[in-house]
């Protein structure tokens, strides 16, 4: 609160930083930082209020001038900071009071009732002002309230024409809907009859293998064996080419009648995703015709395997028969090698025309073995492929009843949305004619709100004019009491100054006294050392001049370790005290003041002239 230079300051006040402003509630003594002044007050009292007397009977022993000085001194620099705490108290009082009021009304919140004012004055224009702002509170809550009502039926209108909107957008959606309807009506009468065409078609693919199976199940009689052999090989070549041609046609019919039903799967599907209806269900006898179509198809493929299984078995039978021609061969050159035993010539010229028939027909067979191999490998093919083709057929039939069954389900949901879709149609219509009543009143209110907002428009227009006024009032209110606070702050920096200038000037004496103590305590302890000095060399004095020297038959012992003197312990005379002593306790030597050679001394005597030479 009140700004201070640094100043210097004895080694026992806490140092200060340099170029620092000390601030807030300072203590003059100790220069300690405190919240507020009645913290202040405690400290000063409990801490600096006797600090005269106790400096004074620390020092008692000073001058009695510079001591009455000092006290002087202090007991003034007491009273000014006491006058300075009271001033200092009163002014944080004001400023606190005033600091309240100031933020009271920016805030905008009534006073409490245990708030006091210093001044009547400034409590009643206070109370004026917060009355004035309270009114004008309550007008804009008001105005907003009203606001919020305005905006929140504007609201309710774009909602209203939000659903106007949605409705038709709604009617727009049902007319679209019932023309893909008919669209998908159209496409699925369309695929229904593609579908019986389809069938038909297999139908009479189905009669012309059955026919082509008829005329290739006829034997021819046989004419000679190996005329035989060679017509059924070529008969059996023939068939096998023609069943291969039958199966790749079979197949591709397969494949056709396949990709019939995955474009039928397709569209079916395509059809339910795009429209959100369904249809009703197709009829029942077109159903069971279909299903006995396919039960037809069914058994014709089964009796295509009977069939299938019969040339096997006729072409095993052919295979035996032909076996059998072999052997009876094989008999008859037996018996012409017998006869050609007889006649060499003829039977070498019979021997080696039938072994070369022997080696052909040998050949022949085991082409024939390799061709029927080869057959009921080609046969074993087609019976996978016909199970193959049996098992799609069952799928795709499968997948056409599902079809089927799903278009059904799709019809009747379709039917129950429609219904759906008009019921609620029926009751937007009705909510649109009860909104578009309630959008008449609301604009009917509207226009009563409009013109009670323009009312309380007026009246806030004349509330923020005298709003403005008691705003300067307070304005200039606040401005008289600063220019008063900064009047107290002036009185109170003269004031801190004159309590620094007397601070220094206690300060220079406590640095004088303090120096005077020291040096009085130097006296003192040389004056000690003195003493001390001249006690050691009176009891020198007094030694030196009681000093004799002993005879030799006045001495039995030794006067420092008391033992007897013998032969073996002879006495020796101390040089420097006359004394007689043993070898042990006179062996040491020292120069003495009657000779500056080294002499034999005793003990005590050597450590007494050491000290003194050193000294």
């Amino acid at each position: 609160m009140f700004p201070r230079a640094d100043k210097s300051t004895d080694n026992r006040k806490p140092p200060k930083l340099q170029g620092a402003d000390i601030s807030g509630f300072v203590c003059p003594e100790c220069m300690l930082h405190l919240n507020s002044s009645d913290a202040l007050i405690l400290h000063f009292e409990s801490q600096h209020n006797n600090k005269a007397e106790r400096f004074g009977q620390e020092h008692s022993g000073e001058d009695p001038k510079i001591t009455e000085q000092r006290c002087h001194l202090l007991d003034e620099m007491s009273q000014h900071n006491s006058t300075l705490i009271k001033r200092i108290s009163v002014d944080s009082r004001r400023m606190r009071e005033l600091e309240n009021i100031v933020d009271l009304v920016l805030r905008g919140t009534p006073l409490p009732q245990c708030f006091s004012f210093s001044n009547e004055q400034l409590k009643d224009r206070v109370d004026q002002f917060l009355m004035i702002q309270a009114t004008h509170a309550s007008t804009e809550s008001m105005l907003e309230a009203s606001k919020t009502e305005l905006e929140r039926q504007q609201r309710e209108i774009n909602s209203l024409k939000t659903e106007l909107q949605h409705c038709h957008e709604v009617q727009v959606l049902q007319n679209g809907l019932t023309n893909e309807n008919q669209i998908l009506e159209e496409k699925l009468t369309t695929s229904e009859a593609q579908l019986r065409f389809a069938l038909d078609e297999v139908q009479s693919l189905r009669l012309q293998l059955e026919a082509t199976h008829l005329e290739k199940s006829t034997v021819l009689p046989p004419i000679s064996a190996e005329a035989s052999t060679q017509k059924v090989i070529e008969m059996l070549q023939t068939e096998n080419a023609q069943l291969k041609e039958a199966i790749a046609s079979v197949h591709m019919e397969a494949d056709i009648l396949r990709n019939r039903l995955v474009n039928q799967c397709t569209m079916s599907s395509e059809r339910s995703a795009h429209d959100e209806a369904v249809r009703e269900p197709l009829s029942g006898p077109e159903s069971q015709r279909s299903s006995e179509e396919r039960d037809l198809f069914c058994e014709q493929i089964r009796n295509f395997e009977q069939r299938l299984g019969d040339l096997q078995s006729l072409r095993e039978s052919e295979r035996a028969a032909l076996t059998v021609e072999l052997t009876t061969v094989k008999a008859t050159l037996n018996q012409a090698v017998t006869d050609a035993a007889q006649s060499r010539n003829e039977a070498e010229q019979t021997i080696s025309t039938l072994r070369a028939q022997l080696e052909r027909l040998n050949a022949e067979g085991l082409s024939q073995s390799s061709a029927l191999a080869g057959l009921n490998a080609e046969a074993d093919q087609l019976r996978k492929a016909n199970s193959i083709i049996s098992k799609d057929l069952f799928t795709s039939e499968q997948r056409v009843q599902k079809l089927v069954e799903e278009l059904a389900d799709l019809r009747k949901e379709y039917q129950t949305e429609r219904d759906q879709h008009a019921a609620d149609r029926e009751q937007l219509m009705q909510s649109l004619s009860t909104l578009q009543r309630e959008c008449d009143s609301l604009r009917a209110r509207c226009s009563e709100l409009t013109t009670q907002y323009e009312e309380q428009l007026h009246k806030l227009n004349t509330i923020e004019t005298e709003l403005e006024r008691s705003r300067t009032c307070s304005e200039q209110q606040i401005e008289e009491v600063r220019a008063q606070l900064s009047v107290s702050r002036k009185e109170a920096d003269s004031l801190m100054e004159r309590l620094i200038k007397a601070e220094d000037n206690s300060s220079i004496l406590q640095e004088a006294l303090s120096v005077q103590i020291h040096e009085v305590e130097c006296l003192n302890k040389a004056i000690f050392e003195l003493g001390r000095e001249n006690q050691s060399l009176q009891m020198l004095r007094e030694r030196v001049s009681t000093r004799q020297w002993v005879r030799d038959d006045d001495a039995s012992a030794c006067v420092g370790c008391h033992r007897e003197f013998s032969i073996s312990n002879r006495k020796h005379h101390c040089r420097n005290c006359g004394g007689i002593f043993c070898g042990n306790c006179s062996s040491n030597r020292a120069s003495t003041a009657s000779s500056k050679d080294p002499v034999r001394v005793c003990r005590l005597c050597y450590s007494e002239l050491i000290k003194h030479n050193v000294i």
